[in-house]
C-alpha cells in the first residue's frame, strides 16, 4: 500500500496488564479489533471528504482502506490507512496538489476532525472486549 498513514498502539501499561492476564492470543485479538474499529472511523471520514470530480469519483473514495493490524513487537500493534492501486498514485496528487493542481486535502482533515472519535471508539471496543473475555465469553458473542 503506497502513501499510507501509519497508526500504532503503544504503551498503556494498565491496558497491557489487563491484556496480559487474558493471554497473548486474546490480547492480540482484542488489540486488532480495537484498532480496526478506530481505523474504520478515519476511513469513513476520509471517504466522505474526497473531492468529487469526474476523474476520481468513486474510484478514489472506494480505494481508501485500512490494513489488518500486525504485531510489530511484544507490546506494539500497527496498521496503515491508505489507498489501493491504481488510485494510490492519484490520491497523493489530490491530497497535496501538484505544480498544475491545487491541493484538495481529505485525509488530514478527516484525521483532524475525527481522530479523537476514532481513539474513543478504539478504547470502547478494547474495553468491551476485555470485559467480554474476562467473563469467559468468546469475543463478538458477549452474553450469548
Amino acid at each position: 500500500m503506497a502513501d499510507a498513514i501509519k497508526f500504532t498502539l503503544d504503551g498503556f501499561s494498565q491496558l497491557e496488564a489487563a491484556l496480559k492476564d487474558l493471554g497473548p492470543k486474546v490480547a492480540r485479538t482484542i488489540g486488532h479489533r480495537g484498532m480496526k474499529a478506530g481505523a474504520q472511523v478515519i476511513v469513513a471520514a476520509a471517504q466522505g471528504r474526497v473531492p468529487v470530480s469526474k476523474e476520481n469519483e468513486p474510484h478514489l473514495r472506494d480505494s481508501i482502506v485500512a490494513t489488518n493490524p500486525r504485531v510489530e513487537s511484544e507490546s506494539k500493534l500497527a496498521l496503515q490507512i491508505g489507498f489501493t492501486k491504481p488510485a494510490s498514485r492519484h490520491a497523493g496528487f489530490v491530497e497535496f496538489g501538484t505544480a498544475k493542481m491545487a491541493a484538495r486535502p481529505f485525509m488530514r482533515p478527516a484525521i483532524d476532525a475525527d481522530g479523537q472519535t476514532a481513539i474513543d471508539i478504539m478504547g470502547d471496543q478494547i474495553g468491551e472486549d476485555i470485559e467480554t473475555a474476562a467473563n469467559g465469553y468468546p469475543l463478538g458473542k458477549a452474553g450469548v
